[in-house]
């Protein structure tokens, strides 16, 4: 349940990329398509892409930044089944081990991340980002909440190369 996980009609999925490969401009509004169509087809973009929008080349750095205190995270990208186990520790300005991660250090450092992106990843993921926002804004309607958004599209924005 929900607006991207539950699949559209295959056919209507393939007339759509076609006409979006043509570089057709398509009315939305005018019911050919179901919103499941373009939710899925955005998903399939995503996970076809040869590299993930964060890139393989700082993906070590994201999970880092990131990452919780001393837990494992395993990040597999749906259609390459591969996955990626990593340790993480944390330390705090004395060199503490800690579990808590200083926020405002953890958003500087990936703002400066987001700024070694390709122009087109970048541009990519704020127009994704925007999506998922006003998505998880109506989720009383969509039945996709924040938690659940992350949970479809974190594969899709980064896994492991390999």
């Amino acid at each position: 349940e929900g607006l991207f996980r539950v699949p559209g009609n295959s056919l209507r999925q393939q007339t759509l990329r076609e006409q979006l490969n043509g570089g057709a401009d398509i009315d939305f509004s005018s019911g050919d398509f179901h919103p499941n169509d373009v939710a899925t087809l955005l998903k399939s973009f995503l996970g076809e892409l040869p590299e993930p929008l964060l890139t393989h080349r700082h993906l070590h750095a994201h999970i880092k930044i990131t990452g919780l205190s001393e837990i494992k995270s395993q990040l597999t990208h749906p259609s390459h089944h591969r996955s990626l186990i990593i340790t993480l520790t944390l330390f705090d300005d004395q060199g503490n081990k800690t579990s808590v991660p200083d926020k405002e250090r953890q958003i500087e450092a990936l703002q400066l991340l987001l700024m070694l992106l390709p122009t087109a990843n970048r541009t990519l993921l704020k127009l994704l980002l925007d999506l998922l926002y006003h998505t998880a804004k109506q989720q009383d309607k969509n039945k996709m909440s924040a938690h659940n958004l992350a949970l479809m599209f974190a594969p899709h924005v980064i896994w492991p190369k390999n």
